[in-house]
């Protein structure tokens, strides 16, 4: 199950969880390959400079251990 929103809170609080390219990221709103999502230029293909940081990897047993330790850390529900 991907967990996007929670690994990239995880990663800005400890960047040595993963890492990062620098690399080309624009929004596609002309429909030649999608519309209005993501387009990361991994293969490094765009003439255009490539200025976003973009977490390529992360230490997958460090970051299972970080967002256990940050849930066990969460209060328990108040009772109805």
């Amino acid at each position: 199950v991907p967990l996007h929103d929670p690994c990239a809170v995880l990663y800005a609080a400890d960047p040595s969880l993963g890492e990062t390219r620098t690399v080309r990221v624009d929004v596609e709103l002309d429909g030649r390959h999608t519309y209005g999502r993501t387009v990361i230029d991994l293969g490094g293909r765009s003439a255009l400079q490539a200025r976003t940081g973009v977490v390529v990897r992360l230490d997958t047993p460090r970051t299972h251990a970080a967002l256990a330790d940050a849930l066990a850390r969460l209060p328990a529900p108040a009772a109805a």
